[in-house]
């Protein structure tokens, strides 16, 4: 006899689930002040010396991924590190070395610049000189012109769902719930929705849960 029996859909698993890291990491960086072309010439404006300032969680990283790419497709030499709050006791010595070790014919990228100590950050800033440019990551200014600051808004956390998971129907006050849960850090929200879909609580628009057996 025909009985329902529950299924596990193929989103559920890792590898479909519209929220995975890899699909995130395609996502495009979306600003106000144009592409990333755009902010690439801003930099050249700038002397190649910039900082990208914005909260965590606002797309500082993938526009650094962007701008590092569009360097190297046209022939520029990027050396990057990144810093995490995870090894922050290292950041310093982490920072020597890789001054040390990279090529003044170089443009230095360095993600995270607010995990370093105020007088590290002007250390750099004045070792780099030789270097060919300079672009760091930080919460807040740190002694070099302003490439762009990044903005969440709950606006832009429903497009990037929408490109993301356009089949699925979302109660249409959880990307601000989430927002302000996560205090604006997108990249947050879409791990939170990573794991609703991973349960079942998100699913496509006229999924059932059942089939029959």
């Amino acid at each position: 006899m025909p009985s329902n029996t529950t299924i596990t859909p193929e989103w559920h698993l890792p590898r479909h689930n519209p929220f995975r890291v890899d699909r995130l990491h395609q996502l495009a960086f979306r600003g106000r002040y144009g592409s990333a072309s755009d902010l690439l010439h801003r930099f050249e404006q700038l002397n190649r010396r910039a900082a990208i300032i914005g909260p965590h969680g606002s797309g500082k990283t993938t526009l650094v991924e962007e701008l590092c790419e569009l360097l190297q497709t046209r022939g520029d030499s990027v050396c990057r590190l990144r810093l995490t709050s995870e090894f922050r006791s290292s950041a310093s010595g982490n920072v020597s070395d890789w001054l040390r070790d990279s090529n003044t014919s170089s443009i230095l990228v360095l993600d995270g610049a607010e995990q370093l100590h105020w007088l590290t950050r002007v250390k750099l800033i004045w070792r780099s000189r030789s270097h060919a440019g300079l672009l760091t990551t930080s919460h807040t200014p740190c002694w070099l012109p302003t490439l762009i600051e990044t903005q969440t808004s709950t606006d832009l956390l429903r497009e990037l769902i929408g490109e993301l998971a356009p089949s699925f129907d979302l109660p249409p006050t959880l990307p601000k719930q989430l927002l302000d849960r996560y205090q604006g850090d997108i990249r947050a929200c879409l791990r939170h929705l990573y794991d609703l879909a991973a349960s079942g609580e998100l699913q496509p628009t006229g999924y059932s849960g059942t089939t029959s057996a």
